[in-house]
């Protein structure tokens, strides 16, 4: 009797192939072998796709606890160093005898950093801390990503500079994009040949 499973059954079995599997399996060869389980495709792909979003948050939050142990480090190392300074500027200064006014820097500031580092340290409020640092970090990406498909250089700008290079090699042309403007060659070809689109005969 052909035995079935459940999904998360399958997630579970696909999870335990690929650890144990020393050359890795691809996409098609885990279909087969779930096939011979009574594991649709379908349970398959969903699988898969559980996993890798696990293993992308595994990921995730090993960075976050390394972020969040440098920020602890950063806090008391901050508070360490200007608290030594304000000391050694105290005693240079009074010759150690009076009053001594670093404990106002030290103290406020030390139980600041408490209310900081501790929850860090007792691990609290770190579901809570770890979504709101994904979500940044997430933003921070896309704005990155958005930068990067937005073209740095003035349309017209290259209009211009393409309107003065024309009765020249088209190949010099596409040279001169990527140097003056720092486009790939794609982008410069595809600028290139659109401008040639809308000025027939532009280059040779």
């Amino acid at each position: 009797m052909q035995q079935f499973y459940q999904e998360d059954e399958a997630r579970k079995i696909l999870e335990l192939a690929v650890r144990e599997g020393s050359g890795g399996l691809s996409h098609r060869q885990l279909e087969e072998a779930a096939a011979e389980l009574g594991i649709p495709p379908e349970a398959v792909q969903r699988a898969a796709e559980k996993l890798r979003e696990e293993q992308a948050d595994q990921q995730l939050r090993k960075e976050f606890k390394a972020f969040r142990r440098s920020k602890v480090g950063s806090e008391i190392g901050s508070w360490f160093s200007t608290g030594l300074v304000c000391v050694l500027i105290w005693w240079f200064t009074t010759g150690g005898k009076g009053y001594f006014w670093p404990g106002w820097v030290i103290g406020p500031w030390g139980v600041f950093m408490l209310l900081e580092v501790i929850p860090p340290i007792l691990g609290l409020n770190k579901e809570h801390d770890y979504q709101d640092w994904k979500q940044k970090k997430i933003a921070k990406e896309q704005r990155k990503e958005k930068r990067k498909k937005t073209p740095s250089y003035d349309p017209d700008e290259v209009a211009a500079y393409l309107e003065q290079a024309s009765g020249t090699n088209k190949i010099e042309a596409i040279k001169g994009l990527r140097e003056r403007y720092k486009m790939t060659l794609k982008d410069a070809k595809d600028t290139v040949d659109a401008y040639e689109v809308e000025h027939p005969g532009s280059f040779y």
